[in-house]
């Protein structure tokens, strides 16, 4: 189970992907994401049975 504010590492890509909850309660990820200064913004990933917004970093 994620817990919100976790760390997700795509070392393909070389980037994190911060959890903040749940994509029903951040419906617009993105903007969320780049309104608390992640300027890469942020996209709604599938864990397991559950939709998260992630927020991008490098």
């Amino acid at each position: 189970e994620l817990h919100a504010k976790s760390m997700v590492e795509n070392k393909d890509a070389h980037k994190w992907y911060i959890v903040e909850g749940l994509c029903s309660k951040y419906p617009d990820c993105n903007k969320h994401c780049k309104e608390i200064r992640f300027p890469l913004g942020g996209k709604c990933l599938k864990f397991g049975v559950n939709m998260m917004c992630t927020c991008i970093s490098t």
